[in-house]
């Protein structure tokens, strides 16, 4: 079966040579809007459990994030999992922006 990239590129060329079909496309922006809907689900979880630690430690994702990159802040499994959390929303956010554009 071919890759996610080798499919939209052949409809690059396909959309290029004959022009735009409006089913192919409705479908994949039908794609799009379920992967976005599902990144904010999964935003959504994830920024509850970063509130947990935010609430725990009283200070922002944010500032712990460039204090434990600094490493003025311990190794601690809390440290570690609040760590991932940010990086893993980081990503979600990114995923999502390249959806939206």
């Amino acid at each position: 079966m071919p890759n996610t990239l080798a499919i939209a590129h052949k409809f690059e060329q396909f959309v290029t040579l004959h022009g735009d079909d409006p089913f192919i496309s409705k479908t994949i922006a039908k794609l799009f809007s379920a992967r976005t809907a599902k990144l904010n689900k999964e935003l959504k979880d994830v920024q509850q459990a970063l509130n947990r630690f935010e609430r725990s430690y009283g200070k922002s994702s944010d500032v712990f994030f460039r204090e434990y990159q600094s490493g003025t802040v311990g190794d601690g499994m809390d440290f570690i999992e609040w760590a991932s959390l940010v990086m893993m929303r980081d990503r979600l956010v990114a995923e999502r922006a390249l959806l939206k554009s």
